[in-house]
């Protein structure tokens, strides 16, 4: 009868383990406030289960996430992978780490996992302005389907909150077919 009570708190704990990593793991957007209908900027993070039921995170941004004042000059686009991504019950902590030979002129689909693939797939390689420090460390609160951050330094307070979304929504479909065209130095952005 021990053995089986033992037995049975451990599946419980397990079950409820794996329903709380199922029910992070998604897609979450930040839906960027200036994005014009020629350039989209919103931000992505994407919570996969591993292999051996931990968590990966892979984020999708600009390079506004580095620079304090852009002007006169579009944003680089990155994915990468999250760096020392912690999720406990409701907290989400990561570092982004990004060289600027892995930050590209337009959006990366979703669908592309690293900047190795992104230049598999010929993004031309960003290369307007080189950004000394193009690391940053992330704090946050889950809940509600959403991940809030919170940055606060001597300049600025930013509140950021990336917004799970349906797998089938419209505006990750068309992110992930999302390409860049060039026209005149006109950019646009179109379905391919």
């Amino acid at each position: 009868m021990k053995h089986f009570l033992l037995f049975s708190s451990l599946l419980i704990s397990l079950t409820c383990s794996c329903q709380q990593i199922d029910s992070i793991c998604g897609i979450y957007e930040y839906i960027y406030p200036d994005s014009t209908p020629e350039l989209c900027e919103n931000q992505y993070i994407v919570l996969e289960k591993a292999e051996k039921g931990n968590i990966v995170g892979y984020y999708y941004g600009t390079t506004d996430e580095f620079d304090e004042a852009r002007e006169g000059y579009l944003p680089g686009f990155f994915v990468t992978r999250m760096d020392s991504l912690q999720i406990n019950k409701d907290t989400i902590s990561f570092i982004l780490k990004v060289p600027n030979k892995d930050i590209f002129t337009q959006p990366i689909p979703l669908s592309i996992k690293t900047a190795l693939q992104a230049s598999e797939k010929q993004l031309q390689v960003w290369d307007v302005a080189p950004l000394l420090n193009c690391s940053k460390k992330y704090k946050g609160v889950v809940k509600n389907n959403a991940i809030f951050f919170y940055f606060e330094d001597e300049k600025h307070v930013l509140d950021k909150t990336f917004k799970k979304q349906k797998t089938d929504s419209p505006n990750l479909q068309s992110l992930r077919h999302c390409s860049l065209h060039r026209t005149n130095d006109t950019i646009r952005i179109g379905k391919s």
